[in-house]
């Protein structure tokens, strides 16, 4: 019996994450390639605190990774928060992975972060999104990447057709 629960336990910590499997192995590569000394936002990355409210959102996956047809191309892209350095002087980028015509993907830097806690991402539907320091509206025809520092800061971005626009939507 004892034999068996440790074997359950072991089988247990080796499955692999959400955040393990969020992406395809060929996303996975080009981001170590880009950013080798980074890492994706985990759910242990995230304090105590906006751990629980990333929970409560109910998305079940990882929060530093969020997959959506961001450029209107029929497939999926992924939106990835990546964080480098020590826990007191962590510096997090926002980068797009888009696939391309022959199947390779390419990486584009959104945003860098200098925050003193990780922020999470998810994908939002086309709509109307109205800034809060200015008069700027974007409105959006596919899907958006959120990126969200909780209780602080929340940025949309969406892509034009020739790059991503940026609405502030909480400061």
């Amino acid at each position: 019996m004892a034999s068996t629960l440790l074997i359950l336990c072991l089988l247990a910590s080796q499955r692999p994450g959400p955040c393990k499997t969020a992406v395809p192995p060929a996303v996975v590569r080009k981001l170590e390639e880009a950013y080798p000394t980074s890492r994706v936002v985990t759910l242990q990355s995230l304090n105590p605190h906006y751990r629980k409210l990333y929970k409560q959102e109910g998305t079940g996956g990882c929060p530093g990774v969020a997959s959506a047809d961001f450029f209107g191309e029929g497939h999926d892209s992924y939106a990835v928060v990546l964080k480098a350095g020590r826990r007191s002087a962590e510096v997090y980028r926002l980068v797009v992975a888009r696939r391309g015509a022959s199947a390779s993907w390419t990486v584009q830097e959104l945003e860098e972060i200098n925050d003193d806690s990780a922020p999470a991402v998810f994908a939002e539907p086309p709509g109307r999104y109205e800034s809060i320091s200015d008069d700027k509206i974007l409105t959006a025809v596919q899907p958006v990447i959120h990126l969200v520092g909780y209780e602080s800061w929340a940025i949309i971005y969406g892509w034009t057709g020739q790059g991503f626009e940026k609405v502030w939507t909480s400061d």
